[in-house]
């Protein structure tokens, strides 16, 4: 009898144990999810921003097409290089590179206008999402930039 009982002790005291462990692994888990979504929801919202440096921006040559949109223009600074190609400005995003004065359009309509523009950007232009500096802030926003390397002409993998 007595053995029966230090035999359910133990068993109640593994269970106990695996049990507790698996809240913490739960734990951990739902800590890893939440930080994930957080980063999902952030770069979600970068649907509603879009740096232009070019001939996109107020005043340039190509405004017309984004003048439509409702919403509001701000200054803001992207790091990387900018090349000329066929005339237009070509900017390519570097983590370390140089500070590149932008202007920002965000706007809730943009993400219904995406394909529009990525069509009117054509196919030396990709539209992917940077980190940009926004009022002293990092917020991440679309961009174009260059879909291939303007010397070779092969297709930018990033």
């Amino acid at each position: 009898m007595q053995r029966l009982y230090h035999s359910l002790r133990v068993t109640i005291a593994a269970r106990t144990m695996l049990t507790v462990a698996g809240f913490l692994i739960l734990a951990v888990v739902a800590g890893a999810a939440i930080a994930l979504t957080y980063g999902a929801v952030a770069a979600a919202g970068s649907g509603n921003r879009l740096v232009v440096y070019g001939s996109l921006a107020p005043g340039e040559a190509n405004h017309h097409v984004v003048a439509g949109l409702h919403g509001s223009w701000r200054p803001c600074v992207i790091t990387g290089t900018i090349d000329v190609h066929d005339g237009y400005r070509i900017f390519r995003w570097e983590k370390d590179g140089a500070r590149v004065d932008a202007q920002m359009l965000i706007s809730s309509e943009l993400p219904e206008n995406w394909l529009r523009l990525d069509e009117f950007e054509g196919p030396d232009y990709r539209r992917v999402v940077i980190p940009a500096e926004l009022e002293g802030k990092r917020v991440l926003a679309n961009v174009y930039t260059a879909a291939r390397n303007l010397r070779t002409r092969s297709e930018i993998r990033s």
